[in-house]
């Protein structure tokens, strides 16, 4: 977190360490997403964030359940014998 704190020092990462606490997401909210920000992680993926990573606001219900319906589709779980 050093390096990307030198980095992106406006997002204080190193003080964070990359977990979202308020202060953090606050920053996030502010100044959007970084490059090294994982959209695919909450809550920045129940976000919408606009080609710059700025936060343009949340997911509705419908989308998040269209993408979450998709996990594990398809797939078996291994009994034991």
């Amino acid at each position: 977190m050093k390096d990307y704190d030198a980095l992106y020092p406006q997002y204080e990462l190193e003080r964070h360490k990359g977990y979202p606490t308020a202060a953090h997401m606050k920053l996030v909210w502010e100044l959007g997403a970084s490059p090294i920000h994982r959209r695919s992680f909450a809550p920045l993926k129940h976000m919408v964030l606009d080609e710059d990573g700025k936060i343009l606001g949340e997911k509705k219900e419908e989308e998040k359940k269209t993408k979450s319906a998709g996990k594990g589709a398809g797939r078996r779980r291994k009994t034991k014998k």
